[in-house]
């Protein structure tokens, strides 16, 4: 419900396009958008068809009227895309399909928000990734955010609060708020 929250306050357009794939940040996307008002209209994209099967997209599918594109060429050039295709921990190179897509998605004028980080962005290797104009991460700020050069394909970042309790939290510490979200500070280069 937190990032349907950040859209509903953030964006504007009412066209919303989910890239997704098959872990955990795709799955976000389809959570995303079952949380949506009626007031959106959901389009996905499945980066791997058997995305289709699993229990999240059918359920999506029966509670929402989603438009599933067959081609990135049909993505609605007034629409904000939100990037599920991987999230953090990627450790394989990226697939020539995965690579063509997110080049595909770059080109194009729309707005691009991952979930997490940026699909293709890793740690270890700067290859094909994609450049978000606002990335949406979740609890806290990923170690990657502190490179300077990876940080500027990230945009603007915003840390989901999850509002865990002490003990959800272990080791970790979230600043003080009450706020669903907050705007991780620009890092000096």
């Amino acid at each position: 419900k937190l990032l349907s929250k950040w859209i509903s306050t953030n964006i504007r357009t009412k066209k919303i396009i989910g890239i997704i794939g098959q872990g955990n940040n795709g799955k976000d996307v389809i959570s995303m958008f079952n949380s949506l008002s009626q007031n959106y209209k959901c389009y996905t994209y499945c980066v791997d068809k058997t995305v289709k099967n699993t229990t999240e997209y059918k359920n999506l599918k029966t509670t929402k009227d989603i438009v599933e594109l067959k081609h990135l060429d049909d993505v609605p050039t007034d629409g904000v895309i939100f990037d599920g295709i991987y999230g953090t921990g990627l450790n394989r190179k990226l697939s020539q399909n995965i690579q063509r897509i997110i080049s595909m998605l770059n080109n194009m004028k729309n707005t691009i928000i991952p979930i997490d980080v940026p699909s293709g962005l890793t740690e270890s290797k700067t290859e094909t990734c994609i450049k978000a104009d606002v990335t949406l991460t979740m609890m806290f700020p990923k170690k990657i955010f502190l490179n300077p050069k990876k940080r500027k394909v990230c945009g603007k970042i915003f840390i989901m609060n999850f509002k865990l309790s002490k003990l959800h939290l272990g080791p970790y510490q979230f600043p003080k708020t009450d706020a669903d979200y907050i705007q991780l500070n620009e890092v000096n280069n």
